[in-house]
């Protein structure tokens, strides 16, 4: 029987896990624990967009290009949250590679683009038991296969559940994340993680560094392990962008990557 692993899917669910991750972090660890922290029972919207780019060989020849740029809408309460994502994917290089029943490999190339997998996110916030002690974030996130191409996405039906610690100290956010994504049938049920932090340069302006590991969600395959630094700008009250950018150490990471995101708050103003 021949078995087909499809490369950009297996670097974009790495890189999806990570931009909507960072998107989070290079927009506000700062502003996400005062929210937090407010008596307020109304339901804030925030409106994101963002763009990805990473290029890398994956343990091939041939290097792979991915242009990644999800879309969300996110909805939260005084201790939940509710994100709705769906991606437009443009890809240019080696596109899966096949092997048969002997053992044999065929990179398979061409270039690629559509949508990717929706997916639905829900979020429960825990308040800390002491000041000194970090926010919790319990969530889970559903993934349908709406993808436009098979190697845009898995083919099937994903479920990850996750927690996030946070908290700040002064100008200094750290912040730990762990995960773990099941898939139906297709890919390896996988392990996911990440440990940093960021530092408030001024009341708009903040730095950080993470390193980010995720495992292979296919036999042979490497691991994920990048290092990420980030930034968070507050344009105003609603607006708000978060470049970052990427280098990484394995076959199972792109060479490099860069990304931003844009997110509007309207409840702000």
């Amino acid at each position: 029987m021949d078995t087909r692993t499809p490369l950009p899917y297996v670097a974009i669910s790495s890189r999806s896990i990570r931009l909507l991750f960072f998107a989070a972090l290079a927009c506000g660890l700062t502003s996400a624990t005062d929210a937090l922290a407010r008596d307020d029972d109304g339901l804030r919207w925030k409106y994101s967009i963002g763009v990805d780019y990473s290029r890398g060989d994956y343990g091939i020849e041939e290097d792979t290009e991915i242009v990644f740029l999800p879309f969300s809408v996110e909805a939260s309460g005084k201790r939940t949250r509710f994100k709705f994502t769906i991606p437009i994917i443009n890809v240019d290089g080696p596109s899966a590679i096949a092997i048969d029943a002997d053992g044999n490999e065929t990179i398979e190339s061409s270039g690629l683009g559509g949508f990717g997998q929706m997916s639905g996110r829900f979020g429960w916030f825990i308040e800390p038991f002491h000041r000194r002690a970090p926010w919790l974030e319990l969530s889970t996130k559903v993934s349908a296969p709406t993808e436009s191409d098979d190697s845009l996405g898995s083919g099937e039906w994903s479920f990850s559940a996750q927690l996030d610690l946070f908290q700040r100290y002064g100008r200094v956010s750290p912040f730990g994340r762990f995960g773990r994504k099941f898939y139906a049938d297709r890919l390896d049920d996988r392990f996911y993680t990440s440990i940093g932090s960021s530092f408030r340069i001024t009341p708009t302006f903040s730095l950080g560094a993470s390193y980010d590991w995720t495992q292979a969600s296919t036999s042979g395959a490497d691991d994920g392990h990048d290092i990420v630094g980030f930034a968070s700008m507050k344009l105003d009250s609603v607006w708000s962008i978060g470049p970052y950018g990427l280098a990484g150490l394995t076959d199972g990471s792109p060479d490099y990557g860069v990304g931003m995101t844009i997110h509007f708050r309207p409840g702000n103003r």
